[in-house]
């Protein structure tokens, strides 16, 4: 997670990367154009999101415009999903990591109130298995290993424009 405004966007190649969720955080859109699924399950987990208005400050100011460019993207990529999932995640903020486990039960939650949307997508556990043996055979086997570190901190001192900050 690059979220802009918090982290300076990245440069590649001539490319200027920054977070995909910006333009499509929940890329159902995409899967349906490799061709490659015959169904698409999307979870939006944003959903929530887009009814909280904080603009008291100017990181409420910047998170509501940040959220309102990810839900426009969002809801045209989640048209190209079967069963889109919503699961109620009112109280939990984006970056609460330690509520993990919550989030998981929620989903889960989720998942059973659409069961019955769900079972006609279900395989045995002997198709289930084959197919995740398939796909971890056709995963690369290379490993990216880093050769270099960069650390950059932006002080005081350097946007001062001091040569030793």
């Amino acid at each position: 997670m690059a979220i802009p405004g918090v982290f300076a966007p990245v440069t590649f190649e001539d490319k200027v990367l920054v977070d995909g969720g910006v333009l499509n955080n929940v890329p159902a859109d995409v899967v349906r154009q490799t061709g490659l699924a015959d169904r698409v399950i999307a979870v939006d987990v944003g959903a929530d999101a887009a009814t909280k208005k904080r603009y008291d400050t100017i990181f409420g100011v910047l998170d509501e415009t940040l959220s309102a460019m990810m839900r426009s993207g969002t809801r045209r990529a989640l048209e190209s999903a079967d069963i889109v999932l919503t699961p109620g995640l009112e109280g939990i903020g984006g970056a609460e990591f330690s509520q993990s486990e919550e989030l998981i039960r929620r989903g889960y939650a989720e998942a059973e109130a659409r069961a019955s949307e769900l079972l006609p997508y279900a395989i045995s556990p002997d198709a289930y298995r084959a197919w995740s043996a398939a796909r971890q055979a056709r995963r690369p086997t290379d490993h990216v290993v880093p050769v270099t570190l960069a650390v950059e901190a932006w002080t005081r001192a350097r946007a001062a424009g001091s040569p030793h900050g």
